[in-house]
């Protein structure tokens, strides 16, 4: 793996490979699981819809450089 791989579970259950044209250059927003509780109530009852929060997955690339690494930053918005 040259450069990981990102995957995404959809909402049938099946999962896929995500690919960003950008090389590296990526900021990637994801609902989690706080829709669920708190936004999708209000949106089934006021406009028949709801929102879905994003399994996912990261498979880092396999090197023996020390160079390759990994940024993550989450940050939860509770009311």
């Amino acid at each position: 793996l040259e450069n990981g791989e990102f995957f995404i579970e959809l909402s049938g259950g099946e999962r896929a490979q995500v690919e960003f044209a950008d090389e590296g250059n990526v900021v990637v927003f994801m609902l989690g699981d706080g829709v669920n509780q708190i936004i999708n109530p209000w949106l089934r009852e006021h406009r028949g819809i709801a929102l879905r929060a994003t399994p996912h997955g990261l498979r880092m690339p396999r090197s023996g450089q020390s160079d390759v690494w990994r940024s993550w930053y989450g940050r939860m918005f509770l009311p």
